[in-house]
């Protein structure tokens, strides 16, 4: 969201922040107006954009091996002619255009690449898709909110609707889309998103609730700092925002009134075991805060059930452990390339490679840590425990 001459802008990432938190939507808009601290950008995201422009290049530079016609659009232009640099390159075929600029009303979007498809329609408008490149390897929703954002944008030129959309994935693989499967979700978001903007100055402020964004929004510490302050149950521990929502809805608003809930308090359509889970958790934080004491509670173990430490076999001289540690930010097979191995024998632990497992030229110590594990002969048992990996990524 941008003010450009008085005018106020719309992109495909409002968009997308809309879908995600419609408090975000708002703080950006009350910042229009009001400019307001945001929270700085970080080292992890600072590396990613890096990593971002650096895999958008690989991409430009793969399609200039494929196409002689490449025309980039000047990020360092004015608006007025960036629209009028795009709209000639459309008009003139070009086969790719990277960093189009493209303009309906208030809406503004800069797709990564347009490419050049198939024929001339019946009025000699030559065609195009969008190709936005991406560091996950993966699709999300908000990459299709993005490309349908363009792809829509987009027909004001070439008087059609693409009929794909691609994303270009952090790992070299491509996806691809039909529009028309996802177009009307998006025009309907779109006309909700106009709503909320235009009601802005007389609606109430949506509530901070956390979300998946939180940890990437720019918004983070102020929304976090509300929280605190109105000591909101989301601060406890594994509560859902469904159960939140039935907590409220109970005249449960704070974390200091469910810890004080007595054991005979029932809340509808929330089951009565997990209303204690929820209530004692609450009394451990406010315990804490309170007097800074960190109690444990020791659940005792479920009758005729095998969870946690319980499903693991007796402890063995021989038992040997393995982990592996991966860094998400290293490209090919290097990946999963961290790994530190640590057996017991007669009490003792030792590492039986000795070394540090990286990518394909660390053979040596994968065959070092084989000819370990052959060293015990027999494997009775195995156990494998996972941990799953977070990426953080735009």
């Amino acid at each position: 969201m941008q003010k450009i001459s008085n005018r106020i802008f719309h992109s495909a990432t409002d968009l997308t922040h809309f879908a995600e938190c419609q408090h975000l939507t708002w703080l950006d808009r009350l910042n229009l107006d009001e400019p307001m601290e945001k929270t700085a950008t970080d080292d992890q995201t600072k590396l990613l954009q890096d990593k971002g422009f650096t895999h958008e290049k690989k991409f430009l530079d793969k399609l200039g091996e494929l196409h002689q016609n490449i025309t980039e659009i000047a990020q360092d232009a004015s608006l007025d002619e960036r629209i009028s640099a795009t709209r000639a390159a459309i008009r003139d075929g070009a086969e790719v255009i990277f960093q189009a600029t493209l303009v309906r009303g208030n809406l503004i979007g800069h797709a990564d690449f347009l490419v050049r498809v198939g024929n001339t329609d019946a009025q000699g408008r030559y065609q195009y898709e969008v190709a936005d490149t991406k560091l996950a390897h993966s699709t999300k929703a908000k990459f299709i909110l993005q490309l349908c954002f363009y792809s829509d944008l987009l027909t004001d030129q070439t008087g059609q609707l693409p009929h794909h959309m691609h994303v270009e994935l952090g790992d070299g693989k491509r996806e691809s889309f039909r529009v028309a499967d996802y177009i009307y979700y998006f025009r309907h978001l779109l006309e909700r998103f106009h709503i909320f903007v235009t009601l802005y100055p007389e609606g109430a402020p949506p509530y901070p609730i956390p979300c998946d964004h939180c940890s990437l929004c720019h918004w983070r510490d102020r929304c976090a700092e509300r929280r605190v302050a109105d000591d909101h149950l989301s601060a406890v521990a594994n509560v859902t925002r469904q159960q939140v929502v039935r907590l409220e809805q109970s005249g449960v608003k704070t974390v200091a009134q469910l810890a004080a809930l007595s054991a005979e308090t029932r809340i509808s359509k929330l089951a009565p075991e997990t209303l204690l889970k929820l209530r004692e958790q609450a009394a451990l934080q406010v315990l804490e805060r309170e007097t800074g004491e960190q109690k444990a509670v020791v659940l005792p173990p479920a009758v005729g059930e095998l969870k946690g430490f319980s499903r693991l076999p007796l402890p063995d001289e021989g038992d040997l452990f393995f982990d592996m540690e991966g860094d998400p930010m290293q490209d090919g097979a290097s990946n999963t390339s961290l790994g530190s191995i640590t057996s017991r024998i007669h009490g003792r632990y030792s590492n039986p490679s000795g070394d540090t497992i990286g990518s394909r030229s660390d053979r040596p110590s994968w065959t070092s840590w084989i000819s370990s594990i052959c060293a015990f002969n027999v494997i009775q048992e195995c156990t494998f425990t996972t941990t799953p990996i977070t990426r953080t990524q735009p």
